[in-house]
């Protein structure tokens, strides 16, 4: 949004004879995207042999395959103002999940946030 805000009042610089864009405002969300995402995981996923299966299983541990995603973290304060960052992230992985194989199937999902920011929580 703030780049195009800023394209918008420099329309000598960036109006569309002097520059082709678009403006994506959120991807999250985006099909291609996801699928893209799923892709890459999947073809990781795929990678692991037997063996390394088997070694990661136990009796504690049944699925041997993980998948973390590590999102930057934002002040709650943010959250609670209505910055929509945690829930996109959020709905981006559950999309992203429903593309890959299951707990059933030995692949477990986990979503963690980052940095946090000083005192602040």
């Amino acid at each position: 949004r703030v780049l195009q805000e800023e394209f918008a009042k420099k329309s000598e610089l960036y109006g569309p004879q002097k520059m082709f864009h678009t403006v994506i405002p959120s991807w999250y969300d985006r099909p291609g995207y996801v699928k893209s995402v799923a892709n890459l995981i999947q073809q990781e996923l795929d990678s692991f042999t037997p063996e390394e299966l088997k070694e990661g299983t136990s009796a504690e541990q049944p699925i041997p395959r993980h998948v973390l995603f590590s999102a930057h973290g934002v002040p709650a304060s943010y959250i609670e103002a209505g910055d929509p960052y945690k829930a996109q992230i959020e709905d981006c992985v559950e999309r992203i999940k429903a593309l890959l194989p299951s707990e059933e199937d030995g692949v477990k999902v986990h979503l963690s946030f980052q940095s946090r920011v000083g005192p602040v929580e």
